[in-house]
C-alpha cells in the first residue's frame, strides 16, 4: 500500500466553471460520485460561477443529502451575495450546507 503524503490526502474541491448549465449537470454528478468513492469531505467551490442552471442546484442538494447519509461533510464555497446564493434563492431552495437565515455559505459544512 503506497504511503499517503499530505498532497494525496488533501481535500481537492470540485471547482465549478463560470457558466454551469444543464449539459454540465451529468459531469458534475460524475465528479461528485468520484469524490464520494474516494472518501473524506465533499467540497464544491462555486466562487467563479456566474450562471447556474437549476439542474446543477438539484445535483448539489442531492450531494449534500448523500453526504449526510454517509456521515460525511459537505461544503459549498460561495459568496453570500454571489451567483450561487442568488440561484438558490430564485429557485426557492435552501443553500446546501447553510441553515436558513445564516448570512454566508463560505466555509460552512454539514456533517
Amino acid at each position: 500500500m503506497p504511503n499517503e503524503t499530505p498532497e494525496s490526502s488533501a481535500i481537492n474541491p470540485i471547482v465549478l466553471a463560470e457558466d454551469v448549465g444543464l449539459r454540465d449537470a451529468p459531469d458534475l454528478h460524475a465528479s461528485l460520485l468520484r469524490t464520494f468513492e474516494s472518501g473524506g469531505a465533499v467540497v464544491v467551490d462555486a466562487t467563479r460561477a456566474a450562471a447556474l442552471h437549476v439542474s446543477v442546484l438539484q445535483v448539489l442538494i442531492a450531494a449534500q443529502r448523500q453526504a449526510a447519509v454517509l456521515g460525511r461533510s459537505f461544503s459549498l464555497i460561495a459568496s453570500e451575495r454571489g451567483t450561487c446564493a442568488s440561484a438558490f434563492a430564485r429557485a426557492g431552495l435552501a443553500l446546501p450546507g447553510v441553515a436558513p437565515g445564516e448570512p454566508s455559505c463560505r466555509g460552512r459544512t454539514t456533517p
